[in-house]
This record gives structure tokens, C-alpha cells and sequence, in this order.
């Protein structure tokens, strides 16, 4: 449980340091990963500030609506995703150790195998790491500043993320 609710917490500060520089975070809760997500969409944001990680929590992440990271009914996001980055960088080339938690079909090599994996996109929208939930924020973060290095200098007005 300290990891969940570390993970909220430790993007938030990813976003407090980096932000400026061009930093956004993207979060796509989904329930398929152990059913571990049961909450509705419209849930989310009040179970952050009430419940966990609690203490009137404000995501300073873009939290979007729940979908579906592996399977036939895949989103199309985490098709791409995997596509461009089918194993993590941390892998330990197991899906899962408790197979009765796979609740879809069909199951690959490449699928998302627990909650808060994370990738890191390019400026230009490349993905060039993909983490499981157990690599370090510090790991995270120094690929992160890698990244951020990367973005050519411009007007700060076009760095931004349209969210609907």
C-alpha cells in the first residue's frame, strides 16, 4: 500500500521540480491490473483528497478517465506505447507472480503487468523508457532531467497539453 500511495505523491513532486522545464504528467488509472482501481471516474479526485493519499490532496498530474492497458479492448495510447516500448526498462521478465489477477485476453510479453507502470515520452512524442512500478524515483527522475535536456529551446508558450 506505501507504494500507491508514495507513487501519487512522488509524481507531484516530479511535476513541482520539473514543470516549468517542460514536464507534464499523464495518468491513466485502469482496473484491470488486479482490480485494484474500482472506483468511478468521478470518484477519483475526491478519493485523493479525502482518502489517499488524503490530507486534501491535489494531483498536480493530469488524471485522465479509466481505460483498459491490455487486452483485445486495449487503448489505443497503450497500444502505442508498448508498441514502442514492449519491455521495461527494470524488467524482470514476469507479467505477473499470481496469475489469477490476468483478467484479459490475450496476454503477451509486452502487456502492462502492474499499477503505476510508468513510460517516458520525448518532446516529440517518442516513448524512451518504460518502468515497472518497482523502479526508483530517483532512477525516474535523473531520466527524466536526460529528457528534459533534450527539448530545444523555445517560447515557453508552446509547451503546453491540450486535456479535454
Amino acid at each position: 500500500m506505501c507504494i500507491i500511495i508514495k507513487s501519487q505523491e512522488l509524481l507531484n513532486e516530479l511535476v513541482s521540480t520539473c514543470g516549468t522545464r517542460g514536464l507534464v504528467v499523464l495518468v491513466f488509472p485502469s482496473n484491470q491490473l488486479g482490480k485494484l482501481e474500482p472506483l468511478e471516474n468521478t470518484e477519483m479526485s475526491p478519493f485523493f483528497y479525502y482518502v489517499r493519499p488524503g490530507s486534501k490532496f491535489e494531483p498536480r498530474f493530469v488524471l485522465f478517465s479509466k481505460v483498459l492497458v491490455n487486452g483485445s479492448d486495449c487503448h489505443p495510447i497503450y497500444e502505442f506505447l508498448k508498441m514502442k516500448q514492449p519491455y521495461p526498462a527494470d524488467d524482470d521478465c514476469q507479467i505477473s507472480r499470481d496469475h489469477t489477477f490476468i483478467c484479459w485476453d490475450p496476454v503477451t510479453r509486452h502487456d502492462v503487468s502492474g499499477n503505476y507502470e510508468k513510460f517516458i515520452i520525448s518532446h516529440d512524442g517518442i516513448p524512451v523508457k518504460r518502468y515497472t512500478q518497482k523502479a526508483s524515483f530517483e532512477q525516474i527522475k535523473r531520466d527524466v532531467e536526460i529528457q528534459l535536456k533534450r527539448i530545444p529551446k523555445q517560447p515557453k508558450e508552446h509547451l503546453h497539453v491540450v486535456h479535454h
